[in-house]
């Protein structure tokens, strides 16, 4: 929990060891396994070793609409309870010297549990206070730097502990404090370093703070030339306003905008949702740049005989469905599929979401190159979104091959070599033509394992042998590969041959 408490901390502090909570309904015991037996082996047995979840992704972080932060993380099943609620988002004090209050649930698997059900959170670092504050843990005058990038290292132990992955917000909460260059200037160069060291570690930095101290101080950090302003702020003002703008004094609202914004507008209180009270803080949340519009990836996409292949998976977050995906090809002709496939990956990074939403769409094309366009379709509020264009070349569906040999002895002429279609690994027919007019035809089935290597899709047996009964004398031999499915029958070439 936070609290903006200008110049009297001891008012905030009495505050916060008035606040309860509400009894939370019975949680069901958990059974305690049995040990099991020794085996009796010679021996002993290896343990599998468990896998842990891939971090959530960065998004979880993110949110637009409203969000509360309460000083203890509530038990899973008061967190199931609040999506009676109009909030979806909250604050989770991860760590930091000023910590003031105990997180017995705050683990992985509690993070987890409620990405799951559909929470986003912002992970609050509560460490070193300004040197001019009351608190018993500040900054030591001539250590910020040090401090400063210490506290980030420790934020960054802190959320990977419990989950949250690289990119994701972390915010470092700075109660009030009196402004002055010397204090500002320490508070800076913290700040500074803070946000420095989050960077470099893969993480986006965040700063909380009371609006005509911290945040003001950032905004306008005359005290610090060369500061490192933080990618997020969190406005502590106890206004109301459900708004991120309107505190221009302090804050242009060009700065740290758009996606950039959170306002504490109400502190300590009491709420009751699905038979749950919490005390809690409230806020208006700005940071989604997703707004409910849908998102995802292209994975692939690859040029096949006379067709193009993408694959990648795409989320609405207003909704666990799979949505539909749609594919253009040179801004025109477009193929429509749900993301349903298994995607366990995703389903892992966006457990809200679940493991189905992987797409793999295929368009008939020409041979050459061409561009392919991926959106996503939105489905309720926001907007379709474009995943993303790939320049690919659309290879020919016509068959193809080789005329190794042409022979002759008296009264024939033979023909070897090998031809593949790309559309499919069958056999195909090759046809021999002798001066234009006779003619063989057979399937080119013979085993080829050099070919097969080089065409591992083809498979090894695409080789043909072709005789033909020719009269002594000058004859033009030629060969034609016919053509299965997409595409036209193809020459394979000509020879001119003497039989004797």
């Amino acid at each position: 929990m936070t609290a903006a408490f200008g110049s009297a901390p001891a008012s905030a502090l009495d505050v916060f060891g008035s606040f309860t909570v509400a009894a939370a309904p019975n949680a069901l015991a958990l059974a305690t396994p049995r040990a099991l037996a020794p085996a009796l082996t010679a021996a002993p047995q290896m343990l599998a070793t468990a896998v842990a979840p891939a971090p959530l992704d960065r998004s979880f972080t993110w949110r637009y609409g409203l969000g509360f932060d309460a000083c203890t993380a509530p038990a899973p099943s008061s967190m199931q309870a609040w999506l009676a609620s109009s909030y979806r988002s909250l604050g989770i004090y991860i760590g930091g010297a000023a910590r003031g209050c105990a997180q017995a649930n705050l683990t992985a698997g509690w993070v987890r549990s409620i990405a799951a059900m559909g929470w986003k959170a912002q992970p609050i670092y509560v460490g070193l206070q300004a040197p001019c504050s009351a608190f018993t843990s500040k900054i030591a005058y001539g250590q910020e730097a040090a401090q400063g990038s210490a506290a980030a290292r420790d934020a960054v132990a802190q959320a990977r502990a419990v989950g949250i992955g690289v990119g994701s917000d972390v915010y470092f909460d700075m109660e009030a404090y009196t402004t002055s260059t010397s204090c500002s200037g320490s508070v800076l160069k913290f700040l500074s370093a803070w946000t420095s060291t989050l960077r470099s570690n893969g993480y986006s930095s965040g700063v909380y703070s009371s609006l005509n101290s911290g945040i003001a101080n950032i905004a306008n950090p005359a005290a610090l030339p060369g500061f490192v302003a933080p990618d997020k702020t969190w406005i502590a003002d106890y206004d109301g306003r459900q708004s991120v703008y309107g505190y221009a004094a302090a804050v242009a609202d060009s700065q740290f905008s758009p996606y950039r914004r959170m306002h504490q507008y109400a502190g300590g209180h009491t709420e009751t949702h699905g038979g749950v009270t919490i005390n809690i803080d409230s806020s208006y949340l700005d940071t989604d740049p997703n707004r409910g519009n849908p998102f995802g990836q292209i994975d692939a996409v690859a040029g096949g005989p006379s067709k193009v292949t993408a694959r990648g998976w795409a989320i609405d977050p207003d909704t666990s469905s799979p949505i539909l995906v749609q594919m253009y090809v040179d801004g025109r002709a477009n193929a429509v599929n749900r993301a349903n496939l298994p995607r366990p990956d995703v389903g892992s990074s966006y457990p809200a979401a679940g493991p189905d939403h992987g797409y793999n769409l295929t368009m008939a094309a020409t041979p050459g190159r061409h561009t392919v366009c991926l959106y996503a379709i939105n489905a309720g509020p926001g907007f379709s979104r474009l995943l993303g264009c790939r320049v690919v070349t659309a290879a020919s569906s016509n068959p193809f091959g080789v005329i190794d040999t042409v022979t002759t002895r008296p009264g024939a002429v033979t023909a070897r070599g090998w031809a593949i279609d790309p559309d499919t690994s069958s056999p195909i027919l090759v046809q021999m033509y002798v001066d234009s007019r006779a003619n063989a035809v057979t399937r080119a089935n013979l085993p080829r394992p050099d070919v097969g290597a080089v065409y591992p899709a083809a498979g090894p047996n695409h080789g043909y042998t072709l005789s033909l009964a020719a009269i002594a004398g000058r004859h033009t031999v030629c060969l034609y590969a016919i053509n299965t499915g997409p595409g036209a029958t193809s020459t394979l070439g000509c020879r001119a041959v003497t039989v004797p």
